[in-house]
């Protein structure tokens, strides 16, 4: 027993500022349910947009102090931003897909604008710090284009109708749809990095790693929301728009399991996150 205890503790004593940054969220998140919110199950699509943002500030913070993003595919955030701009055309004057609750009438909306602003600090900051181009790799010629207009052609054959109004429609879904592939660039660069390549296990920056794992949490939140509200999506022409929107969000958390298996064991040892070699 003592010796587990001082292994918890000398985990906390390297990782302190990790372990102080996951204890802010869970409090903020408990604060803005007990003030912002009625309580209604709908609070887990406010409570994912939240963690979003923090996964983005939490970016941001860190490759302004650290002066780089070596780790961070710009693709990714390009197409992150994009997303968010998307989605805030779809909720800023229409309520269709806005939570029930009282956290829809303004936490909700916050929390996009701060995802979409440190989204694109993030992007700006990445072209001006060090930057990995050449394991950027993902789409070759093309870029973000192969990500972009796919999902633009399929939200507008499948989306719900809750706005009455064909381009917001279009937009929501196309946002979520976005959102769902946004995170293959980064997988696809931290499987192509120099370091991988070189080393049997490679170690992953935490500001990147914890960005990652933030947005599964997030993704996990709004999954769990959909679970129970994907047949409200259900189009009078279509009743697939549900099951799209619902299979969407379960599709970034599946390309992300063995990721997210490899952070958890690496933040129980205490240890760096390192990739095994056959991620390359």
């Amino acid at each position: 027993m003592i010796a587990i205890k001082n292994q918890i503790q000398t985990i906390l004593q390297k990782h302190r500022a990790s372990v102080a940054m996951w204890m802010i969220l869970p409090l903020f998140l408990f604060g803005s349910y007990h003030l912002f919110s009625d309580g209604d199950f709908s609070f887990m699509l406010t409570a994912g947009a939240i963690v979003r943002a923090f996964a983005f500030i939490l970016l941001g913070i860190k490759m302004f102090t650290e002066k780089t993003a070596r780790d961070v595919s710009q693709k990714a955030l390009t197409v992150y931003a994009v997303a968010f701009t998307a989605r805030l055309c779809a909720i800023m004057t229409q309520e269709g897909y806005l939570p029930f609750d009282r956290s829809g009438d303004h936490v909700y909306k916050i929390a996009e604008i701060t995802s979409l602003v440190a989204a694109g600090a993030c992007l700006f900051m990445s072209k001006k710090h060090s930057y990995n181009v050449e394991d950027d790799c993902f789409g070759a010629r093309i870029g973000v284009l192969v990500l972009l207009l796919p999902c633009l052609f399929l939200a507008i054959v499948l989306h719900p109708s809750l706005n009455s109004y064909f381009l917001t429609d279009t937009l929501w879904a196309y946002a979520c749809y976005l959102e769902t592939l946004a995170v293959v660039p980064q997988l696809l660069m931290i499987r192509t990095t120099q370091k991988v390549k070189d080393s049997a296990n490679a170690v992953v920056e935490p500001y990147t790693s914890h960005w990652m794992f933030s947005l599964a949490i997030a993704r996990l939140y709004m999954l769990l929301f959909w679970m129970y509200t994907y047949h409200e999506l259900h189009d009078e022409n279509s009743g697939y728009c549900g099951f799209a929107v619902l299979g969407s969000q379960a599709l970034q958390l599946i390309c992300m399991m063995e990721y997210i298996y490899h952070y958890v064991r690496s933040a129980m040892k205490g240890e760096d996150m390192r990739l095994p070699r056959y991620f390359v």
